[in-house]
């Protein structure tokens, strides 16, 4: 009988030298889809660009047509590296690390293995160099898993899909949890700061560097969008808000949207109190977040002094919208850049 099923798209990233690990990921996920995928109600899809890529011609980058044809597209990147780095790109250091450096963006999830087995007589010392360096960096900033043998490889691969399909089942099931709570409940709220507000620029700037913080606002605000949230601390629900911190100062210094949660809120006839708590980096410019909202702002700010909007959509729908402009976005703002310091 058959079911329903979300697809996840997997990207098979890495150099040439591992032609037969490629292939052991792409039968791992294929194995884990025929264990698992009935279970999860998901299918994990294998992409690589053997498959995927279609004939392109742009003048400037091979690597970046595949990444405008599938690999931005995909959800997870899957990585294996044995005794080299690649070929360098117009962007970065290799064809892979390009890949990885676009999921990074992206804040999608990525699984990286490097082969622990021995190198070839003829191994490329200056490629096994950069290849150990690129390891000692990435080793800093994530997690990645070494492996002896390719059976070692396709066990590691199958327990990270396992890993990655509770993520994307508990996602899901949060989802489809907070579409039947009330309609209240199912908003973004958005908190605007700019260099015309200094106060609440500057706590914006403690939330971004992770500080826990307090802000005083005395009339700048939607009483709206107030009253609705003293509404659901009265009623216990203000934990099930999602906040959107967003800071537009100008595209020289453009700073990302953040992900804040708000702890506490009080209010006297002179000011209203929050108490925020960072919780994470979007990895969006709050430019772009505004750009991509448009008109979507349920209640809209009457005037520049007014900072907290709220609307009707999840905030993995924005950033899901605003991941698919990203790249369309940096590249005009780099233009912009240029244009003006052409001017002078």
């Amino acid at each position: 009988m058959g079911y329903l099923a979300k697809v996840i798209e997997v990207l098979i990233a890495s150099p040439s030298d591992v032609k037969d690990e490629r292939d052991v990921i792409t039968k791992a996920i294929r194995d884990w889809n025929t264990e698992h995928s009935k279970d999860y109600s998901i299918v994990f899809m294998p992409v690589r660009w053997e498959t995927h890529a279609n004939t392109e011609y742009d003048g400037y980058s091979t690597q970046e047509i595949l990444n405008r044809q599938f690999v931005r597209e995909c959800d997870v990147l899957i990585g294996a590296m044995r005794s080299k780095l690649g070929t360098p790109t117009r962007k970065s250091q290799s064809g892979t690390v390009e890949e990885i450096e676009e999921f990074i963006s992206l804040n999608k999830p990525i699984k990286l293995y490097f082969s622990t087995e021995g190198h070839p007589d003829n191994v490329d010392t200056i490629e096994l160099e950069r290849l150990r360096k690129f390891k000692r960096d990435y080793a800093n900033k994530g997690i990645y898993k070494d492996f002896n043998s390719k059976a070692e490889l396709r066990d590691k691969v199958k327990s990270d899909l396992t890993a990655e399909a509770r993520k994307f089942k508990s996602i899901e099931e949060t989802i489809q949890a907070k579409s039947n709570y009330d309609s209240r409940k199912n908003l973004t709220y958005i908190f605007y700061a700019s260099a015309t507000h200094p106060s609440f620029s500057d706590i914006w700037h403690r939330l971004d560097s992770g500080h826990y913080a307090l802000t005083y606002i005395a009339n700048e605000l939607s009483n709206s969008a107030v009253n609705h949230l003293l509404l659901c601390k009265e009623n216990g629900s203000l934990k099930d808000i999602t906040i959107l911190g967003v800071y537009y100062n100008d595209s020289k210094n453009p700073k990302n949207g953040i992900v804040i949660k708000l702890t506490d809120i009080w209010k006297d006839e002179a000011r209203v109190t929050f108490k925020f708590e960072y919780i994470r980096d979007t990895g969006i410019p709050s430019g772009l977040i505004l750009k991509t909202l448009g008109s979507d702002f349920s209640y809209r700010c009457q005037n520049q002094n007014q900072f907290i909007v709220y609307i009707r959509r999840d905030i993995h729908s924005i950033i899901g919208d605003c991941s698919n402009y990203l790249n369309e976005y940096k590249v005009s703002t780099e233009r912009e850049a240029v244009m003006k310091r052409s001017r002078y």
